[in-house]
């Protein structure tokens, strides 16, 4: 590794690679966790759904940053040991994080991006508690200001 990253781990044993090759191509979800220690690592995750729909990891990253870079890492052990690998969707938060990292060792892929569903709640969320809040506060003005 580079001396700029502290620290960098890639996680894909073969039953990993197994789902991966067998449930991957219908479609990945990714995404990672972070603050949740009193260190500064990130863990993401690959999961893929089985014929069941139940989850399963499909390879993991633990690593001090998660950019397009470290993502790419991830990527390339997939590549290394599923070469024809392929998916027909990458669901993904709302940063480009993920999606640039797969893109940057998939570049042919045709796989759809798709956002979480808890991320896009999340979004729509905040968006309107931000504009209530505005109106909200617009609407005090207003009483204030005609007493």
């Amino acid at each position: 590794l580079r001396s700029r990253w502290k620290f960098l781990a890639v996680i894909f044993n073969p039953k990993q690679r197994e789902w991966l090759g067998k449930y991957g191509p219908r479609a990945l979800c990714i995404d990672d966790t972070f603050n949740l220690t009193a260190y500064s690592l990130r863990l993401a995750t690959i999961i893929v759904a089985d014929e069941w729909d139940r989850a399963l990891p499909a390879a993991y990253l633990l690593s001090y940053r998660m950019t397009g870079v470290e993502v790419g890492m991830m990527f390339t052990f997939v590549k290394k040991f599923l070469p024809s690998f392929y998916t027909d969707y990458l669901m993904t938060d709302d940063t480009n994080t993920f999606w640039n990292g797969f893109k940057k060792i998939f570049p042919e892929s045709t796989a759809k991006k798709l956002l979480c569903h808890w991320h896009v709640q999340q979004a729509i969320k905040r968006s309107a508690t931000k504009k209530l809040l505005n109106v909200c506060c617009s609407l005090a003005l207003l009483k204030y200001r005609y007493r």
